[in-house]
């Protein structure tokens, strides 16, 4: 059983702002590419070798957020009812 926060959960994916919600992983995505971005121009520009690391984590991290948002994406279609392409 999962231990919650009184009614709220934030790892709850029926809430849309969550961070496993519709909404809330699209933010995810975005604001962590902004970052990765960010960083790599700082670390050309400033030749700082921390940013190019937190550049590197960063695009790890992106490519985790891009996933769950795929995943909250296939769930809100499924509960509107939409039929599932799969490749």
């Amino acid at each position: 059983m999962r231990r919650t926060l009184g009614r709220f959960d934030p790892a709850d994916p029926n809430m849309p702002l969550g961070p496993y919600g519709s909404v809330g992983s699209v933010f995810n995505v975005v604001m962590c590419g902004l970052i990765a971005v960010g960083a790599a121009v700082g670390g050309i520009a400033q030749h700082q070798p921390p940013l190019f690391i937190v550049t590197a984590l960063a695009c790890v991290m992106e490519i985790m957020f891009v996933r769950v948002m795929l995943r909250a994406r296939r769930r809100a279609r499924e509960r509107e009812g939409e039929p599932q392409e799969r490749r």
